[in-house]
């Protein structure tokens, strides 16, 4: 399909949605002047509004099925006239029965339009690989707008419905008639159930590398739970596994439990005395004083506390374990990303430091060379003080600006220890950024550190609180730049790491119902190699799930409508974007000892 014809279906389209937001306004804007005309009683009134739009829910329930049959495309062309006709009929009818039947009529039409324009828009959404449809949807609010003020002049200067309504109709038609010549129909693959086409087969190529994905879940994970008013809900570890179920891609990959990280694991990262005060405060809540970071606001005990973080941590280095067998090329655990834990104390929610430990795990099996990318808003701390002075692990966070957030570490200046100069990088990113600067900071950094470095695995730490909702910090990142780093993560794993190995961790993200169950449903999709579409309808089973845990509503689609890009770095320094000076700080600190340019 042309870049062309899809610039004229987009316009086409957009031009149908304006009209449908004139004619909507033309008629709710002048309900008083159909009130008046048909001597409609402020008691029947009601009636007459709620029936419209009824008629256009029922209208779009049924066009769905025809639509499908004969195209999209076929519906718009025909139910705008008939909506711009039954508006007509509302202004001309003789008595309260012919202004039922028109407003009946229009309910119907308008719901069949709507229902099959959206369905146009995201079949070219799926042509264009990104979110168009917040482009219509302002293209409909202009047209409401446009209608309003057509119906505010009518009404100022007296004029009668017919009077008004015939040449906005009459202008109209014929525009989007000829418009409706260049609607594009995408067809859906295969038309299948819109739930397991966003689950595409896995490619005979990427299967028969090394088998299928692997998903690290154990119910009891949910029992990470710090009490009701601290902002690490496990609710969103619930709701994370029931929409990944929701959209069968449990189906898409194996989903296996490790066991918990043993003594001597958790020994490779932790000291000794430490897990004992982990085991103790664990058996007894009330005995926690604050030492060794336990019972703190922080990280309050709680009755099994070493069993369940021992259970994520296990996870993580099961997931590691798999991986460097090559049992699968991908596996995800998103419980996991615990990066801020110390060797010697517990931290920002984190108790055993899970990143770490898988880490440590692999350099024990025999890796040489272990990358760890962190994007989560807060400075990965605990991973880079594990591996400070062992240059066989290069540590990447990309985190708000210490200054500004928890915990305070991350400049960057902090480049590793004496015998590992260079394996540690931090990009210091201002309050405020958004996708744009963000994904430029991270395609600046890492991509060429990997190609220099050439890991043997990749694990990488995909924190959701780097969104524009989450309450903890300032960055104003979306869903859509969020799913972008995760594909972009995959794809460097397979161009510059050994047998595409890479291990997916969850992290922060503390909005738990409206971000982090979507961000790391896309991150499962991802290492799945069945993407989910981020138009896609978010099943309604998991909306009810939602409400059901939460009293909550539950998002609708999987993206926030936004067109995430980024100027790539070769394109040019600006020496006035704070962004800018936060990554040339990062690429004069660290290239250099890695021989690479500044």
């Amino acid at each position: 399909m042309t870049d062309a014809r899809l610039r004229h279906g987009r316009a086409s389209l957009a031009l149908s949605f304006c009209a449908q937001g004139i004619a909507f306004a033309l008629l709710v804007t002048r309900i008083p002047a159909v009130q008046d005309r048909y001597g409609i009683s402020d008691g029947v009134l009601p009636a007459f509004l709620a029936a419209v739009p009824v008629l256009a829910g029922v209208g779009s329930v049924a066009t769905e099925k025809p639509a499908k049959r004969v195209g999209p495309g076929a519906v718009p062309r025909w139910s705008q006239l008939v909506v711009l006709l039954a508006l007509i009929g509302v202004a001309a009818g003789r008595d309260i029965w012919h202004a039922a039947v028109s407003l009946g009529v229009f309910g119907l039409a308008v719901g069949a339009l709507d229902a099959s324009m959206n369905m146009l828009g995201v079949g070219l959404q799926r042509a264009y690989r990104r979110s168009i449809m917040l482009g219509f949807h302002a293209a409909y609010s202009l047209g409401g707008i446009a209608g309003a003020s057509l119906a505010w002049v009518g009404a100022h200067f007296g004029r009668s419905l017919l009077v008004l309504y015939l040449p906005v109709v009459g202008l109209l038609l014929p525009v989007t008639l000829l418009g409706s010549r260049w609607y594009v129909d995408v067809p859906a693959e295969g038309e299948r159930d819109p739930v397991a086409a966003s689950v595409p087969r896995v490619p005979a190529t990427v299967a028969g590398m090394s088998g299928r994905a692997l998903l690290m879940w154990d119910e009891a994970v949910t029992g990470y739970d710090f009490g009701p008013s601290h902002p690490m809900d496990p609710v969103r570890l619930a709701l994370t596994m029931g929409l990944v179920r929701a959209y069968g891609l449990d189906r898409a990959m194996d989903v296996v439990a490790a066991p918990p990280a043993g003594e001597s694991t958790l020994r490779l990262v932790h000291r000794a005395d430490y897990v004992a005060a982990v085991r103790a405060v664990s058996a007894d809540p009330g005995s926690a004083d604050g030492s060794y970071g336990l019972g703190t606001m922080d990280d309050p005990a709680f009755a099994g506390m070493h069993e369940v973080s021992a259970l994520i941590a296990g996870q993580s280095v099961g997931a590691a374990e798999a991986v460097w067998r090559g049992d699968a090329a991908h596996a995800v655990n998103f419980a996991g990303g615990l990066h801020h834990a110390m060797p010697g104390a517990a931290s920002g929610f984190c108790i055993y430091n899970d990143p770490a430990l898988a880490i440590a795990r692999l350099l024990e099996l025999g890796a040489e060379r272990v990358a760890y990318v962190d994007v989560d808003v807060h400075h990965g701390d605990g991973v880079q003080a594990a591996f400070w002075d062992d240059p066989r692990v290069l540590t990447v966070s990309l985190h708000e600006h210490p200054r500004m957030l928890f915990p305070g570490t991350g400049w960057p200046e902090e480049t590793g220890g004496q015998e590992a100069e260079g394996s540690a990088v931090n990009v210091a990113l201002p309050p405020g950024t958004g996708d744009a600067a963000w994904l430029r900071a991270f395609h600046a950094v890492v991509p060429e550190l990997l190609a220099d470095f050439r890991p043997q695995v990749l694990v990488t730490q995909h924190g959701a609180d780097t969104h524009f909702e989450d309450p903890l910090a300032h960055l104003a990142v979306s869903l859509d730049a969020q799913r972008m780093v995760q594909d972009a993560c995959h794809s460097l794993a397979h161009e510059y790491v050994e047998g595409g190995r890479w291990v997916a961790l969850g992290g922060g993200g503390y909005a738990v119902v409206d971000v982090v169950p979507r961000s790391w449903t896309h991150l499962v999709g991802i290492a799945a190699h069945a993407p989910v579409a981020p138009e896609s309808v978010i099943p309604a089973s998991w909306r009810d799930e939602v409400y059901a845990r939460t009293r909550q509503l539950g998002p609708g689609r999987m993206t926030d409508g936004r067109e995430a890009s980024w100027r790539e770095w070769e394109a040019g320094y600006d020496p006035a974007d704070r962004v800018d000076q936060a990554v040339l700080a990062t690429r004069r600190s660290v290239f250099p000892l890695r021989g690479l340019l500044a």
